[in-house]
């Protein structure tokens, strides 16, 4: 397991009486367990401050404080900003 990437499974499950999937985007796919409140900025290592990602989105969550809507919010814009390709706003039309 590489350091720092704490596997859904080595932690203790987010019980909320639902099957485990990402908080996110929703997928039940290699899920990973996130600190809301990232250890690298002081956060504590507890079950409070944790929920659960698959590893895309925790990935590009990285060490950043956002809430659930800011997170999904943030994951949509990069979505959308990846979707279009860099000449599109460039591109000539007849």
């Amino acid at each position: 397991m590489n350091q720092g990437q704490n596997t859904y499974s080595s932690k203790k499950t987010i019980d909320n009486g639902h099957p485990p999937h990402c908080q996110c985007c929703g997928t039940m796919e290699r899920l990973t367990f996130d600190h809301i409140y990232p250890k690298s900025k002081g956060g504590p290592d507890c079950d409070s401050n944790g929920q659960i990602l698959c590893r895309k989105c925790n990935g590009t969550k990285s060490n950043l404080i956002l809430s659930l809507p800011e997170l999904r919010e943030y994951m949509f814009i990069r979505k959308e900003a990846q979707a279009t390709p860099w000449y599109e706003p460039y591109r000539l039309t007849a």
